[in-house]
């Protein structure tokens, strides 16, 4: 009962989460006069992805403490493969802020780097 209590909490938490990224997109990202029309959803999409494998990551590994499904990989492979499934869809987070040029303001304080 414990595990799919753990479960539901952690789907709702990121869900959410995606939703409140959604918000901050339609509040701080649309500029009045703007022509940038932000395509939603994204955000979501991207908690929901990530929400996913930390669950599959939870039944697989970690699962009940006293019954350890699977052993624990090198730290080095855990690295890799945390990198490998969230690195292909960064892009559903980062893009309508980018578009938007939502981090246009920042270049004051914190340097980025910008193709010449």
């Amino acid at each position: 009962m414990l595990q799919c209590s753990t479960a539901v909490a952690a789907c709702t938490t990121f869900l959410v989460s995606g939703i409140m990224h959604e918000y901050v997109l339609s509040i701080f990202a649309v500029v009045p006069g703007s022509k940038f029309v932000p395509t939603y959803g994204k955000q979501t999409c991207f908690f929901i992805w990530n929400g996913a494998f930390l669950l599959l990551e939870f039944f697989l590994v970690v699962g009940d403490k006293k019954k350890n499904k699977l052993p624990l990989l090198p730290r080095p492979l855990q690295t890799a493969l945390v990198l490998l499934m969230v690195l292909p869809v960064a892009h559903w987070f980062i893009d309508e802020y980018v578009e938007s040029r939502f981090f246009h303001d920042f270049v004051q304080g914190i340097p980025l780097f910008v193709k010449l």
